[in-house]
């Protein structure tokens, strides 16, 4: 959750940034717990194949037990695949909701709400950083407007 905490961040964009964690947290709980559980699955059943595939005598009971530990290993991929989804679906609600945000503005112009809006489509990856730079736009706009 630190990606959404900054010590650096004024009080008006960490209260927006709060929406945005609380509209992703009920994923970004699934994805942590699916994660965790994929990384146990792959070290035990890893490390477990690797010694009855190179140190344990052969028999039927070390085949059956090799196939066990491979569909827990497969299982473990399986969730690890599915946390992928879940950081793309976060990434999704976050952009959804800010671009929410910038069309709701009242004090920035049509044309510098599309200007924010296409560079978060574009950049995705630092539209928390563009989001910041909206807010702190935004605020300077308000204050500018209720000093007049």
């Amino acid at each position: 959750m630190k990606t959404f905490m900054s010590d650096n961040v004024p009080d008006y964009a960490q209260e927006e940034l709060e929406q945005i964690k609380q509209c992703v947290s009920p994923l970004m709980k699934k994805s942590s717990v699916y994660m965790f559980i994929s990384m146990f699955l792959l070290m035990i059943s890893l490390t477990n194949l690797y010694f009855l595939v190179f140190y344990a005598p052969s028999s039927d009971q070390t085949l059956f037990m090799i196939f066990a530990l491979a569909v827990f290993g497969a299982f473990g991929m399986a969730l690890v695949k599915e946390t992928r989804f879940f950081n793309i679906e976060i990434k999704r609600i976050a952009n959804q909701y800010i671009n929410e945000r910038i069309n709701r503005s009242d004090y920035l112009t049509d044309g510098r709400k599309k200007e924010y809006i296409r560079w978060v489509d574009e950049q995705p990856f630092i539209a928390l950083n563009t989001f910041i730079d909206f807010l702190n736009e935004e605020e300077n706009k308000k204050k500018r407007f209720l000093n007049q």
